[in-house]
C-alpha cells in the first residue's frame, strides 16, 4: 500500500507493471486448470486456458 501512495503522492514508478500482472494471471490459471484436470499444464509463451 506504501508503494501505491507513493505512486500518486510522488509520481514514482510502480513495483510491477502490467505485463507482471498479466503473468501472474497466467500463472493462476494454468494453475486452475491443472487442479481441474489432474496433471500438469506446459505454460508456454502463447498458453491461454481453453
Amino acid at each position: 500500500m506504501d508503494a501505491f501512495i507513493a505512486l500518486l503522492r510522488d509520481g514514482f514508478a510502480p513495483l510491477a507493471g502490467i505485463r507482471d500482472g498479466l503473468e501472474a494471471q497466467r500463472l493462476a490459471e494454468a494453475a486452475q486448470v491443472s487442479l481441474q484436470r489432474g496433471q500438469p499444464v506446459e505454460l508456454g509463451p502463447d498458453w491461454v486456458p481453453d
